[in-house]
């Protein structure tokens, strides 16, 4: 006699916990906002802080976080450069020439 025949496959692996699919929009904008901000234009980087920031209190995983380091950088270096180009402003005596 032959061996029975096997059952139907079981189904497929889930999740341990329900995914927050909004948050995990949030965070990927975020990220790739991060990446823009660290790339092209620095003033997004707060943007990129904030989705971030928000995405992971609502549960969002990795892309979260890297949204919060690289918008922390951002926002960083863009505080650092309006600070130097408000001390440049002042060091050159306001940047008018006289006459103006």
């Amino acid at each position: 006699m032959y061996p029975p025949r096997p059952g139907p496959y079981p189904p497929p692996y889930s999740t341990a916990y329900p995914v927050n699919q909004e948050a995990e929009r949030r965070a990927t904008t975020g990220l790739w906002l991060g990446i823009v901000s660290l790339v092209i234009c620095q003033i997004l980087g707060p943007i990129a802080l904030y989705m971030g920031l928000t995405a992971r209190r609502d549960g969002a995983g990795g892309n979260a976080t890297a949204a919060i380091i690289m918008g922390g950088i951002s926002t960083a270096l863009f505080v650092l450069s309006m600070g130097f180009a408000v001390l440049f402003v002042i060091r050159s005596g306001g940047g008018m020439p006289p006459g103006f």
